[in-house]
């Protein structure tokens, strides 16, 4: 299930695939999450002094789905 980096999908499966994470606003170290970083910034919260992100914290329009972010996969190409 290759993504985007950053790449946001709602699911209906009720657990996160390999290179997905839950947008549940976890916080993230930059040093470990650079290429996430550079699209994200702190967009969603964090502190860039202390190294930190947020992911976006999405609540699900509807029980039984999700939403998951891409945190490893292909960079997005500009046209």
């Amino acid at each position: 299930m290759e993504g985007y980096f950053a790449e946001i999908r709602l699911v209906a499966f009720n657990y996160d695939p390999i290179n997905w994470m839950a947008c549940d606003g976890r916080q993230m170290i930059v040093n470990q999450n650079q290429a996430l970083y550079a699209l994200l910034g702190n967009t969603f919260g964090g502190d860039y002094s202390r190294g930190t992100f947020l992911l976006p914290k999405l609540e699900s329009p509807t029980k039984g789905l999700h939403y998951i972010i891409c945190v490893n996969g292909i960079w997005p190409q500009r046209s």
